[in-house]
């Protein structure tokens, strides 16, 4: 059996041809991947939908930045640049995941925080120049999961985003008759 290709696929479809095997890597209901080889389509791996991050952050070199790394790690990125538009953001969008300067414009990253887990338990990375151990205590209990002081590492964080949402975003248990297979072996959950 030919191994489907390693392009990206995010709430879409494409085509390929693997190991002279024609593939069709597919979304199905659940974020299961759908494979199709030689006309037989067979769903092989459990995997969660792109996930949707919310960037707030009123630096322009900074979000370039993480925009460009978020979206080549094919994730979905929404920005807001001040504290009552990221409020919005959040209520409208429903990330999975916020991205959160603390010095923001009309509303200060740790009121957005504290009023975030108010309503909701979005998972929040606290990304900013505040770096005193004050700062990150305060962060942290305020509901940040996460805190990263600037400037950072652009793998680091991206490693840290990638932690977070497998912690906390939900796993769909596996289709009857979704196997796992690797030429002559198959794992059938």
């Amino acid at each position: 059996m030919a191994t489907p290709c390693a392009t990206p696929v995010a709430r879409r479809s494409h085509s390929c041809h693997t190991e002279g095997a024609t593939c069709s890597l597919g979304r199905l209901t659940g974020g299961t991947t759908s494979v199709k080889i030689e006309g037989k389509t067979r769903a092989v791996v459990e995997e969660p939908l792109a996930a949707r991050i919310l960037v707030v952050d009123d630096e322009p070199p900074i979000v370039d930045v993480l925009v460009y790394n978020l979206k080549r790690a094919n994730y979905e990125v929404v920005v807001a640049r001040d504290g009552v538009e990221a409020l919005a953001a959040a209520r409208r969008e429903k990330p999975d995941l916020i991205v959160l300067d603390l010095m923001l414009p009309r509303l200060d990253g740790l009121e957005v925080c504290r009023a975030l887990r108010r309503e909701q338990d979005v998972p929040i990375i606290m990304l900013t120049a505040r770096d005193s151990e004050v700062d990150r205590v305060v962060g942290l209990e305020l509901g940040a999961d996460d805190y990263v002081v600037k400037p950072f590492s652009v793998r680091e964080l991206m490693a840290r985003i990638k932690t977070v949402l497998r912690r906390t975003m939900p796993r769909l248990p596996a289709p009857e008759g979704a196997a796992l297979r690797a030429g002559p072996l198959a794992v059938d959950p």
